[in-house]
């Protein structure tokens, strides 16, 4: 799957973008977010070409999507194996 195609579902998954920085301001990869089904959802895509994502209770401020309640599950792997997980 190519980058484009990774993005377009991601947007019609409804997941949005937020940098993921290291301690010293350089970009580590990018996570993607969503709130569904009373969860919250996101996926790490990493500069190194792997991903995590995770599932867990949405119990959290949206200022601060990623303080969240209870992790429910969470697969390693490849981006778009992570995002079949995520919409499956």
């Amino acid at each position: 799957m190519d980058m484009a195609e990774f993005g377009e579902r991601l947007r019609l998954a409804g997941f949005r973008p937020l940098p993921e920085v290291d301690d010293y301001g350089r970009l580590a990869g990018m996570r993607f977010w969503r709130v569904r089904d009373g969860c919250v959802e996101y996926l790490v895509a990493q500069t190194h070409g792997l991903a995590h994502a995770v599932r867990a209770r949405a119990e959290f401020d949206y200022r601060k999507p990623f303080e969240h309640g209870v992790v429910i599950g969470d697969k390693f792997g490849s981006p778009a194996q992570a995002l079949d997980w995520l919409i499956r």
